[in-house]
Order: structure tokens, then sequence, then C-alpha cells
């Protein structure tokens, strides 16, 4: 974040040279998780640590699944403008 301070995302490897990104930027993360949000996976082992603490609802789920449970929680993610 010092190299580049007004960066939205910073790219990285993570554990086992797995690409991760970091986000920086309020801006990209509403793009990230409103618009965006099935573009990008979850990290597997961060999935497997968090399994247990959490339970796998909407937080962990992806793809079809995830859309499923988002659809039925819809009011409370519409956006307030």
């Amino acid at each position: 974040m010092r190299q580049w301070p007004r960066a939205p995302l910073i790219r990285f490897l993570a554990v086992i040279s797995s690409e991760a990104l970091l986000v920086t930027n309020l801006a990209a993360q509403k793009e990230i998780l409103g618009d965006k949000c099935y573009s990008f996976r979850k990290l597997d082992w961060w999935v497997r640590l968090v399994v247990d603490i959490v339970g796998y609802g909407l937080v962990l789920s992806e793809g079809e699944e995830h859309k499923r449970q988002r659809k039925l929680l819809n009011g409370a993610f519409s956006r307030l403008r």
C-alpha cells in the first residue's frame, strides 16, 4: 500500500503461490461484493478454516448455491440510495 497508495486492488501471492487480491478502496469493495461477486472465488484454505466457525452458509457458498441463498435474503441486500 505504501508503493501504490491509490490502487483500488493489490494482487499478491498468498499461501502456496496462490493469487489473492487485497481490496484497498471502498468503491472497489462495493463493486466486487455487489456487481461482480461471481467473478471471484474464495481461497480453499480459508473456507476450510472458517467453515467450522460460521458454517457453510451465505458467507462461504459460491455460484448457484450463493445465488439461491441471496435471493431468499434479497431484502437484506437491497441497495439504499
